[in-house]
């Protein structure tokens, strides 16, 4: 499946993150199911790539909101660990959105 152009402002997981992710995964399902938008993930790039590394079937969901860009900033700003120049990228790639 492809991925939305917004989920991609965000950087993936490092390799280490990303190993963490499949065992959590394989050892205990997909918790949070993928979401989707226009036919692409929208958030969950991650969990999609373990959940077919761990041989686990992803959990889908669609965005029905109207604010899909609005939705990946506030979903990924809070939950993932950025240095501070995968920060400054992601704002220029909003700011270029906005």
């Amino acid at each position: 499946m492809q991925n939305h152009s917004y989920a991609n402002i965000f950087p993936m997981m490092n390799d280490e993150e990303f190993k963490q992710l499949v065992a959590s995964i394989r050892d205990h399902g997909l918790h949070h199911p993928i979401v989707t938008f226009e036919g692409k993930i929208l958030d969950g790039r991650n969990r999609f790539a373990a959940c077919e590394k761990a041989g686990v079937k992803p959990h889908f969901i669609e965005y029905d909101g109207s604010d899909p860009l609005g939705f990946v900033e506030r979903t990924n700003l809070h939950r993932r660990h950025l240095n501070s120049d995968q920060q400054a990228s992601v704002v220029a790639k909003l700011a270029v959105r906005y």
